[in-house]
């Protein structure tokens, strides 16, 4: 479909407006029709209005709850205009809307019952992307082996420091999208009272000394104290820092040996193989504090990134965490400051999340032709969802290169950005997903 002059003027008009937050739906739907597009009358009372102007809202923009992008952002209404088209799309295009994948996501949860473990592994248990699995570690025995070694999942999402800058851009979209989708299905079922879940949060605490086998042993209890006081004298010189969001009180409540037993931590580390350390669930005071110091990672990412080397950006112009890991200038820099805090404010060496969910009511039973059906067709909206991105969505390179494929991120002084289809490492897998999942 020929899209008019006016509707393309109208999309560079709503440029400006991408990962800009709004108060509420109705808000944003106003800065649209600001830029000119034709909203349904009385789009601001009524459901059946409002549910109108979404299906036009979304053929030029891409939006969500910002709850479901920033968990401690505390605006339950709140959206994230996350992208904005280029031109725009057809009605009923099926982008930007999770129809599709809430309903294949919401059969293949309830015919599993119970989860716990990463995003990826949960899809690999349904099979989707299977063929692509298949042949991957058929051309990579080497990593097929090590797998089955040491009983991990194959995550196709995985991003090292070796990888081509488009090919680590292209694998942080997908996974992001399939997060969000899930967390989206889940918290379908929890409003119909069909399942229980949430996220949980483990760290590996600085407690020992970081060798391995009979080199390794844990800290004294006197070094563990000594990092205490070291660690709450810095807390409180960070957060003296004008405009600081870090919050002294919740970030000492996570004190670790105040709240895990040390004696039972050191009985699994000496009985271990290997002595590696050992990873502990968060309490919900140190989630609290983790939130909190995710806050003023950001804020200092952002802060160096957009030039304030002497101090740091007000508590209101610290980005999402959507907004900081979409720009790779800012997430490379949260990624530097990161692991300079982590050990200095928290105490711990590493940490991460998990999904965990129990389903609580199924009155359908999935059969198996069922279930592979759902796992295809999500595989084949992933592809599809990613394949509408290539020309938009954007990497982090150098000027007037030829080849991403040869260059590794972490080698790379980027200072361009250029569309993802310019990548050929990104257009390499995309191509290999497209022949799995959309071309057969």
């Amino acid at each position: 479909m020929q899209n008019s002059a006016k509707e393309l003027e109208i999309c560079q008009k709503l440029k400006p407006l991408e990962n800009k937050i709004f108060n509420t739906k109705t808000a944003l739907f106003d800065a649209l029709a600001d830029a000119g597009v034709q909203l349904p009358k009385g789009y601001k009372s009524g459901s059946r209005n409002k549910a109108l102007a979404e299906k036009v809202a979304r053929c030029y923009v891409e939006f969500t709850a910002l709850k479901d992008i920033d968990p401690d952002c505390g605006k339950k209404s709140a959206q994230i205009i996350t992208k904005v088209y280029d031109t725009p799309l057809p009605p009923d295009d099926g982008r930007g809307k999770a129809g599709t994948y809430i309903t294949c996501l919401k059969s293949l949860i309830l015919a599993t019952a119970d989860f716990k473990g990463q995003p990826y592994e949960l899809f690999d248990r349904w099979g989707v992307f299977e063929e692509y699995k298949r042949i991957y570690l058929k051309q990579h025995p080497d990593l097929a082996m090590e797998l089955l070694e040491q009983e991990r999942t194959f995550n196709p999402w995985h991003i090292s420091d070796d990888m081509a800058p488009g090919l680590v851009k292209y694998k942080r979209c997908m996974s992001y999208k399939i997060r969000e989708t899930l967390k989206r299905a889940l918290e379908s079922l929890k409003k119909e009272e069909r399942l229980d879940w949430k996220e949980n949060l483990y760290f590996i605490p600085c407690a020992t000394n970081g060798l391995q086998d009979d080199y390794g042993r844990t800290l004294s209890k006197t070094e563990l104290h000594d990092d205490q006081k070291q660690r709450e004298k810095y807390i409180y010189t960070t957060a003296s820092t004008e405009n600081c969001v870090l919050d002294p009180e919740l970030i000492l409540a996570a004190d670790t040996w105040a709240n895990h037993d040390l004696s039972s931590y050191r009985d699994e580390y000496y009985s271990s193989d290997n002595r590696n350390p050992i990873p502990l669930q968060a309490t919900d005071e140190e989630t609290a504090a983790y939130i909190n110091y995710q806050k003023y990672v950001r804020q200092c990412a952002y802060s160096e990134s957009q030039g304030f080397y002497k101090g740091l950006c007000k508590s209101s112009d610290v980005p999402n965490a959507y907004q900081i890991f979409s720009n790779y200038k800012y997430s490379s820099c949260y990624k530097a400051v990161d692991e300079l805090l982590r050990q200095k404010l928290l105490g711990w060496d590493k940490a991460w999340t998990d999904i965990e969910f129990h389903v609580t009511s199924n009155t359908n039973n999935p059969n198996y032709s069922s279930i592979l059906g759902a796992a295809q067709e999500l595989a084949t909206k992933y592809t599809e969802y990613i394949d509408n991105r290539m020309d938009k969505e954007k990497f982090w390179m150098t000027k007037d290169f030829v080849n991403d494929s040869n260059i590794t991120i972490g080698t790379l002084e980027p200072n361009y950005y250029y569309p993802l289809n310019k990548s050929r490492a990104a257009s390499e897998l995309n191509n290999t997903l497209k022949k799995f999942y959309i071309d057969e």
